[in-house]
């Protein structure tokens, strides 16, 4: 008998320590479990990526809005003002595109990027500006037509050639350029 209430005021001694210890943890805020410790993490993770995402690409904080009666070009202008690299610019116009055809597809907008791509076709990389320009308003047809269009895969092709050359990673001669130009062709065809 004497051992049993030893071994229950011992039990109740524990039981009054690990209360103890769980009031103390719940004071400090040291009772969290180490997976909500990890899904704190996670979350804070991928809040600043996507903080970074939108800095990266659209640096200059552009809303669509704002320059919906602007010209395209100083839409494009606002959003590549200060990008350093051309592979930034690169993917910065693509967002530009895609934020424009989002907000307000238009046939206005087809029509004026479908007649830049034909006035300048075959001369897509004869200078940065015109890269630029054919970049942009590739994506934005590829953004609002879609792949398997005309008016999607003309963007689409347009815009690899452009970007590719622009960025360095063709050149004008290659065989992936020239492939690109003639879908370019047959696209226009199509449309004219």
């Amino acid at each position: 008998m004497k051992a049993k209430k030893i071994i229950i005021r011992s039990l109740i001694v524990v039981i009054v320590i690990i209360i103890g210890l769980y009031i103390f943890g719940v004071a400090t805020g040291n009772n969290v479990p180490k997976e909500e410790h990890k899904q704190e993490e996670k979350e804070a993770k991928e809040d600043t990526q996507k903080e970074e995402e939108k800095d990266q690409f659209n640096p200059n904080d552009i809303v669509v809005a704002d320059y919906a009666d602007k010209t395209t070009d100083e839409y494009i202008n606002a959003f590549i003002d200060g990008v350093d690299s051309k592979s930034k610019i690169v993917d910065v116009l693509n967002r530009a595109a895609r934020n424009s055809a989002n907000y307000s597809a238009s046939e206005e907008k087809r029509n004026e990027a479908v007649s830049y791509l034909k006035d300048n076709y075959p001369n897509y990389t004869v200078d940065d500006n015109t890269m630029i320009k054919v970049m942009y308003y590739g994506f934005y047809l590829n953004h609002a037509y879609g792949d398997g269009t005309t008016y999607g895969d003309l963007g689409f092709d347009a815009s690899q050639i452009a970007k590719n050359i622009y960025r360095g990673s063709e050149t004008t001669g290659s065989d992936f350029i020239k492939a690109n130009y003639e879908q370019v062709e047959k696209s226009l065809s199509q449309i004219q």
